[in-house]
């Protein structure tokens, strides 16, 4: 019985477009350590919408979404393109870090690239 309610519950909810599928892609591999917990914690919240999620390389991903290949896109590119609007998620800034007995550590020389 159970199956069926929630089966029933299902079937409603589609026929009144609650249910669906979003499908994504990101370009940045470092951000999975913080996107995981996203998509899970929206999993939980929307469990009627289904994840469809492309972790393969993809050298031109802006181009997926201009042919509706997917919805959303995590990319660090926001290149003027008629149709796509670029919202930023927050700030980001990269780090190097060198054990202090690398040779690199003493010289001032990357401060000075920067």
């Amino acid at each position: 019985m159970p199956q069926v309610t929630r089966t029933k519950s299902n079937l409603k909810r589609l026929a009144h477009g609650q249910a669906g599928r979003l499908r994504l892609a990101s370009e940045c591999h470092s951000c999975f350590d913080w996107l995981m917990p996203i998509l899970n914690h929206y999993r939980r919240e929307w469990s009627d919408v289904e994840l469809d999620f492309a972790t393969g390389f993809e050298p031109e991903p802006h181009h997926l979404l201009m042919e509706g290949d997917i919805d959303l896109l995590i990319t660090t590119s926001d290149l003027p393109i008629d149709g796509i609007s670029y919202q930023p998620l927050f700030e980001y800034e990269s780090r190097l870090v060198l054990s202090p007995t690398h040779d690199l550590a003493a010289q001032n020389l990357l401060s000075q690239m920067i």
